[in-house]
């Protein structure tokens, strides 16, 4: 998708969908989601794309709500 870049992948399919939510419900930003994954063999990456121009605010929020949900920090 043109204009647009990854920041997060997972095989785990939710674990992406839970940052889309993340970052369009609490933080307002466009996220999608673009799911590579085989249907019949449930191989293959999910890819969390945002805006090139929200790329970065968009990384931060995510690794601070990894930092301030990780109860070893």
């Amino acid at each position: 998708m043109e204009g647009w870049t990854n920041i997060y992948e997972s095989a785990l399919g939710w674990q992406v969908e839970l940052r889309r939510a993340l970052l369009e419900e609490k933080y307002g930003l466009a996220a999608v989601v673009l799911n590579q994954q085989d249907s019949s063999y449930h191989f293959g990456l999910s890819r969390l794309l945002v805006p090139e121009a929200q790329a970065e605010i968009a990384l931060q929020i995510l690794q601070d709500e990894a930092t301030n949900t990780n109860p070893a920090q």
